[in-house]
This record gives C-alpha cells, structure tokens and sequence, in this order.
C-alpha cells in the first residue's frame, strides 16, 4: 500500500513539473536563445516546483520512516504469533496424552 502511494505521488509529480513547465523540456533553436537568462515566470515556475519537491520529498522520508516501524512491528506480530502457535501445540499434545492416559 505504501509502495502504492509512492508511485502515485511520483507519478503526480511528473504529471506537475510536465503542466507547470513544459518550457523547461523544450530544446533551444539557437546558441543566442540559450544565452537570454530565463524570465522571472519561469523562474517562480522552477522555484515553486523545487518546494513542491522538497515537500515531496520530506513526505517520502516520513513514510519510509513509518514503513520501518510497520515491519518493525510485523516483525514482533510475527514472533508472538509463531510463541503462541508453539504453546497451542503443546497444550493440544498434553490434552491427548491425558486422554490416552
């Protein structure tokens, strides 16, 4: 599910940085188009989608940092689980020898 949600916000951000600067994957026709500096919309442009970036990923470390707790956890569920298997098993064997007995 968390791997689900990744793909969705990287996919979001493709889909962003595509509508919100199609400009900036366009190739220059000349050498003089590439030494004009770029206008200031295309710089409040790259400026806003390097937050959203630095958002995104600040997001992305907080759920990497929650799934480590979510397998830290699934790991001790796990342990507990396979304890309390055991102890049936033995309770159940002890039951039988009774009955036999």
């Amino acid at each position: 599910m968390v791997i689900l949600f990744l793909a969705v916000v990287i996919i979001a951000l493709y889909f962003a940085i595509k509508l919100l600067a199609p400009e900036i994957h366009k190739p220059t026709l000349s050498m003089a188009a590439a030494i004009v500096p770029p206008a200031d919309n295309t710089i409040l442009k790259t400026e806003r989608l390097e937050m959203m970036v630095e958002e995104k990923n600040k997001s992305i470390e907080h759920l990497q940092e929650e799934c480590k707790v979510l397998q830290a956890q699934a790991q001790d569920f796990d342990k507990i689980k396979t304890i309390l298997e055991e102890e049936i098993q033995h309770l159940k064997e002890q039951n039988r020898l009774k009955e036999i007995s």
